[in-house]
C-alpha cells in the first residue's frame, strides 16, 4: 500500500479534502464543531472575529448537496452573551439542533431560533448530546470564584428547563458519547477550547438515572489529558488522550474497554515537543475508527502541524497522517461520522487571517 494511503482510500473511497470554505466579514473565522442530523442534514458552528474584541457566531448547514451559511437574528445572538464562541453542537433531527458557547450560552433551532444561558454561575461548556426536543445534555466544567473546578453536566427536559446533574470526580467533562439516551459515557479532563488545556481525570458512566465513577479505569490513563470518548456499546468503549514523551511533549494515547478489561496504547509517532492529544474519536462506517489529534490546548503547538489523523482498522492503528488540504496552514477541530463518511470542521490560515473549512473523508452523503 502506498505510503500515507488508508485501506479505505486504497479500496477506492475518496480521501480527505476541503469541500466548503466559510468566509465572513472580519479578521478570522473558525469552525469548531460539527454535528449530523441525518444523511442529508448536518450543522457546523464556530466563531468569527468581526473586529478586535468583537465576535459573532457562525452557523453553516448541509442540505444534502451543499454547505450554506445560516443567519441567526441579532436579538437571538444577544442572548448568548458577550463572547458567542460556539464550540459544541449536536442534533437529533433537521429541526432540533442545539449549539453551545464556551461560557454556557445555548442556541436552539426547531424551525425558529431561540437562545439563552444555562446558568448564572461561571461554567464552561465543551460537549453536548441531543436525543430529542426535551432531552438535551450539556457538559463541561463549573469554575467557582473560590475553590476547585468540578465536572458539570446539565440536562434540559423541556418544561423543567435546565437542571444540573451531580457528577463524581474532579476536573471538567471533556467529552461525552452515548450508546443510547439512558447509557452515556463521559471523560473527565478539560474541553479543547476551555482555559487550562486538558488535564487528566477519569471516566464516568450514566445509567440507572445517575452518574457513576468507572472504578476499573486504568491508572495510566488517569493523567493522560483525556479529550475524547466513543461508546459503541458497553463492551466497546474507547477513550483518547495523551502520554508524555521523550521530548517533553505528549503523544496521542488510546484506551479501550471490552467489557472485561482495558487495553492502553500510545500511538506510534516520532516524539516531539508538541502537546498532542486525541480530541475526537468517530466510527468510520466500516468497523474502524478515525482519531483526530491536535495540540490547540497546549502551550507547545507548531503552527505548521497543529493536528494529525489516525485510522484504526481491524485492531491496527495507522501511523499519523496530515493530509495536504491546502497550500496554506490548516487545522481540524472536530469530526462527525455519517454513513461511510466523516465530516470535519476547522480553519485555513492565510497570514493573520483565517477562514472556516469543512473537510470530508469518503463520498459526500446524499
Amino acid at each position: 500500500m502506498a505510503a500515507g494511503l488508508t485501506p479505505a482510500q486504497a479500496a477506492g473511497l475518496p480521501g480527505w479534502r476541503i469541500v466548503a470554505t466559510v468566509v465572513t466579514p472580519g479578521d478570522a473565522t473558525q469552525l469548531t464543531s460539527i454535528a449530523i442530523a441525518d444523511q442529508r442534514h448536518a450543522w457546523a458552528v464556530g466563531i468569527s472575529q468581526v473586529k478586535p474584541g468583537a465576535f459573532a457566531p457562525v452557523v453553516e448547514e448541509w442540505d444534502g448537496s451543499a454547505w450554506a451559511p445560516v443567519s441567526v437574528p441579532p436579538d437571538v445572538v444577544a442572548n448568548l452573551g458577550a463572547k458567542p464562541l460556539l464550540d459544541a453542537v449536536a442534533a437529533s433531527s433537521p429541526t432540533n439542533m442545539w449549539a453551545f458557547t464556551a461560557t454556557g450560552g445555548w442556541l436552539h433551532w426547531n424551525g425558529v431560533w431561540t437562545a439563552g444561558r444555562i446558568a448564572k454561575s461561571p461554567i464552561e461548556i465543551g460537549s453536548t448530546l441531543v436525543f430529542g426536543q426535551s432531552n438535551v445534555w450539556a457538559f463541561g466544567e463549573a469554575r467557582p470564584a473560590h475553590g476547585a473546578a468540578s465536572p458539570y453536566a446539565a440536562r434540559f427536559d423541556g418544561p423543567g428547563g435546565w437542571k444540573r446533574s451531580s457528577v463524581p470526580g474532579t476536573n471538567g467533562i471533556s467529552a461525552a458519547s452515548a450508546v443510547n439516551s439512558t447509557d452515556i459515557w463521559a471523560t473527565l479532563g478539560q474541553p479543547e477550547f476551555t482555559f487550562g488545556g486538558g488535564k487528566g481525570g477519569g471516566l464516568v458512566h450514566w445509567f440507572r438515572g445517575r452518574w457513576h465513577r468507572v472504578s476499573s479505569f486504568p491508572s495510566q490513563l488517569r493523567n493522560a489529558s483525556l479529550g475524547s470518548v466513543l461508546a459503541r456499546s458497553d463492551t466497546d468503549v474507547w477513550v483518547g488522550g495523551a502520554m508524555k514523551n521523550s521530548k517533553h511533549g505528549t503523544t496521542e494515547a488510546i484506551g479501550r474497554w471490552n467489557g472485561h478489561k482495558w487495553t492502553v496504547i500510545t500511538l506510534r509517532a516520532r516524539a516531539t515537543a508538541n502537546g498532542y492529544r486525541v480530541t475526537s474519536l468517530v466510527s468510520d462506517g466500516a468497523g474502524g475508527i478515525w482519531a483526530l489529534g491536535n495540540c490547540l490546548a497546549s502551550s507547545n503547538c507548531s503552527p505548521g502541524s497543529p493536528w494529525r489523523l489516525w485510522h484504526e482498522t481491524a485492531g491496527n492503528w495507522s501511523r499519523p497522517i496530515q493530509p495536504r488540504l491546502s497550500s496554506h496552514n490548516t487545522v481540524l477541530d472536530s469530526l462527525a461520522p455519517v454513513a461511510h463518511s466523516v465530516w470535519a470542521a476547522g480553519a485555513i490560515h492565510e497570514g493573520s487571517s483565517a477562514n472556516g473549512i469543512v473537510a470530508l473523508w469518503g463520498r459526500a452523503p446524499s
